[in-house]
């Protein structure tokens, strides 16, 4: 399983996403490789289906299935539920739906 957690510089939600990554890993004991992906400028936002910063995606899907068809991508913050971290039920349910696809 291929786990991206993509940031821009000086984000301050990404190493705590980053470690609600490895959390929900852990706890599913899902077989992931986690790679973070540095957005450059707002010019990759499309590229990368960046909805701000930190989107995490689990096999080329964001962990958000809200999002899934939407095309607003943005170079800015990214906010979850009011938090700038994703809810670490929201990550493990996406490792999960991962882990049943295959």
């Amino acid at each position: 399983m291929k786990i991206k957690v993509f940031y821009f510089d000086g984000c301050p939600h990404y190493e705590p996403t980053l470690t609600l990554v490895r959390e929900a890993v852990r706890a599913t004991g899902v077989d992931a490789r986690i790679e973070s992906v540095h957005v450059l400028g707002p010019e990759d936002a499309e590229d990368f289906r960046f909805f701000g910063s930190p989107t995490v995606h689990v096999n080329d899907h964001d962990i958000d299935p809200s999002v899934r068809g939407r095309v607003d991508y943005s170079y800015g913050c990214r906010l979850y539920r009011e938090s700038g971290t994703p809810p670490l039920e929201m990550i493990e349910a996406a490792l999960l739906r991962a882990r049943g696809e295959r």
